[in-house]
């Protein structure tokens, strides 16, 4: 097994940063271990692993390449979680001040799939944040997803009033109440329209790019 790199730091670096997200997914929805992983088996077979001529082997290392690598597998266990639109990334942060680009960066990172928690785990929240912007992910039986952006004073309160429906989220603290009217409609933005269930723009005069 010497031969193939998914022995090595590569494999090792890359399964380690996707296994919690595995566990959630687990979580949330009634799929075995084996099935969830079969789709990166079926889309990465053993050669892709190869050490010199593996479609794999041509990407380097570090904490980068394998958050990279276990977004794209999370991509393969299902295409619905590609729900960050990068062309609107790219096109709002090449237009916003250098001063909200951090913004526009931290919107997208929410939006990566392995930030993804249990709504088990709401509990934990109680008290924590006095003001936050979250991410609800419908995660249904069939692997497609609807996505809400929100932001709450109370998130705690804000997210178990929507448990019954989104069985996964994520959530970001704001320093103040700008930064989460801002990073709520940045959100709103970068979301797919295809998956995203607000029906209106949330807190749209306050939006930094519908201007």
């Amino acid at each position: 097994m010497s031969d193939y790199i998914l022995v090595g730091p590569f494999g090792a670096g890359t399964f380690n940063t996707l296994f919690p997200s595995i566990l959630t997914l687990n979580t949330a929805i009634d799929a075995s271990f084996e099935d969830l992983l079969a789709p990166i088996s079926k889309k990465y077979p053993l050669k892709s692993w190869a050490r010199r001529k593996g479609e794999l082997s041509k990407h380097g290392g570090g904490h980068g390449t394998y958050t990279k690598m276990a977004e794209e597998f999370m991509k393969a266990i299902s295409k619905s979680f590609d729900y960050a639109n990068m062309n609107a990334y790219e096109r709002i942060r090449d237009k916003a001040p250098h001063k909200m680009k951090g913004l526009v960066d931290k919107a997208f990172d929410m939006l990566s799939p392995l930030q993804l928690r249990s709504s088990e785990n709401l509990k934990t929240e109680a008290g924590k944040h006095k003001r936050a912007c979250y991410v609800l992910v419908n995660l249904k039986e069939n692997m497609d997803v609807d996505v809400y952006v929100g932001q709450s004073k109370t998130v705690e309160k804000r997210l178990g009033s929507h448990s019954k429906k989104f069985n996964l989220y994520t959530m970001e603290p704001c320093a103040n109440e700008q930064e989460m009217n801002h990073l709520e409609g940045t959100l709103w933005h970068l979301v797919k329209e295809s998956v995203r269930s607000n029906a209106n723009h949330p807190n749209a005069d306050f939006c930094p790019f519908c201007t």
